[in-house]
C-alpha cells in the first residue's frame, strides 16, 4: 500500500508539472548489509568491512548489489521518477580499504562504478540518471586522491561525463564558482 500511496503521489506531482526526482541511496547502506550482508564489502579474513564510521557498505563489484541498485532504479522510474539522483555512488572514502576482499578486484574504481552507472541507467529506462556529491571537497578528494589507505578511484571524468546532471550543495557564489570550476577540470 504505501508503494501505491508513493505512485499516486508522484502522479499528482507530475500532473502539476512538478518534474519529480527519486534520491536513491546506493552504496553506502548499512540496511541493506542488514538484510543481506552477502551484498556487503568484507573483511579478507571474513566478516563484515567497517569505514572508520563503523558503518558498513554495498559491494560496488558484487553483480548482485548492481542487481539490486537496478531493481530500485527499474521501480522508481516506473513510480514515475522523471530523474533518479545517485546518492553516496561510491566506494567508500575512508577506512582500511587495504584489508577489504571485494567479489572482484576494483582496479579502477571509477570503471567500476561507470559499469554500473550504465546498468543502472538501462533499468531507469527513459529516467535520468544523475549523481550527487555532498560538497566540493568530496568531489575533488575522490577525484584526486581516492581512498586514503586504498584503492586510487582514478579519473572520475568518465563517470560525471555519463551522469545526466551532478548535484552538489553550494553556499554562495563563490563555492559555485570553485564547483564549476573544478568540475571542467575533471569533465566536459
Amino acid at each position: 500500500s504505501d508503494a501505491d500511496a508513493l505512485k499516486e503521489a508522484i502522479g499528482a506531482l507530475k500532473e502539476a508539472g512538478v518534474h519529480v526526482i527519486g534520491r536513491i541511496y546506493c552504496l553506502h547502506d548499512a540496511q541493506a548489509t542488514d538484510y543481506n550482508s552477502d551484498l556487503a564489502i568484507q573483511f579478507e579474513n571474513g566478516g563484515t568491512w567497517l569505514d572508520y564510521d563503523n558503518t558498513r557498505w554495498l559491494d560496488p563489484t558484487n553483480d548482485d548489489t548492481v542487481s539490486y541498485l537496478c531493481d530500485i532504479a527499474k521501480s522508481a522510474a516506473e513510480a514515475g521518477c522523471d530523474e533518479l539522483m545517485l546518492a553516496d555512488f561510491t566506494f567508500p572514502p575512508r577506512g582500511h580499504l587495504d584489508r577489504a576482499e571485494f567479489d572482484r578486484d576494483p582496479d579502477d574504481q571509477a570503471a567500476v562504478l561507470l559499469d554500473a552507472l550504465e546498468e543502472i541507467r538501462h533499468a531507469a529506462g527513459d529516467a535520468a540518471v544523475s549523481l550527487t556529491a555532498d560538497s566540493l571537497s568530496d568531489l575533488t578528494d575522490l577525484s584526486a586522491n581516492g581512498a586514503e589507505d586504498g584503492i586510487p578511484v582514478g579519473d572520475v571524468g568518465a563517470l560525471l561525463d555519463a551522469a545526466d546532471r551532478l548535484f552538489v550543495p553550494v553556499d554562495g557564489t563563490d563555492e559555485a564558482d570553485s564547483l564549476t570550476d573544478a568540475i571542467h577540470e575533471l569533465a566536459e
